[in-house]
């Protein structure tokens, strides 16, 4: 993996010093930003005292390698939002996108029987 240079970490640090932890995770700026506006709504909506501090151990953890998903606590699938936590498979969006069609698509003209192609499909209990 090529070494990130000085500079890029200088910008990253005039835009926020969070950046910096997620840049070693992201590799770029444009995914570290996105990442770091998620961790800034999941904390906003969390009833905690201290944001900052929250904000500053989320990036610490996710800089050290943390999946994101086990972080936020979901995960998108389809239409439905998973609940992750550690030790939780964590479904990728490839896995999303062939397995639930666009919603106007249609089999032969026939709509399909539930999202496996013929195998009905229940939405998990929570």
């Amino acid at each position: 993996m090529p070494r990130l240079a000085p500079s890029f970490f200088r910008k990253a640090h005039r835009i926020s010093h969070n950046l910096i932890p997620l840049l070693r995770t992201c590799r770029d700026l444009e995914s570290a930003c996105n990442e770091l506006r998620w961790l800034r709504e999941h904390v906003a909506a969390q009833p905690t005292r201290n944001h900052e501090q929250r904000l500053r151990k989320l990036c610490a953890d996710r800089g050290r390698g943390k999946p994101l998903q086990y972080i936020l606590g979901t995960e998108f699938f389809g239409e439905l939002e998973l609940l992750c936590r550690p030790g939780v498979l964590i479904p990728r969006c490839v896995l999303s996108s062939s397995t639930y069609p666009p919603r106007n698509a249609n089999n032969r003209g026939q709509q399909r029987n539930g999202a496996l192609g013929g195998i009905p499909c229940r939405p998990p209990t929570l």
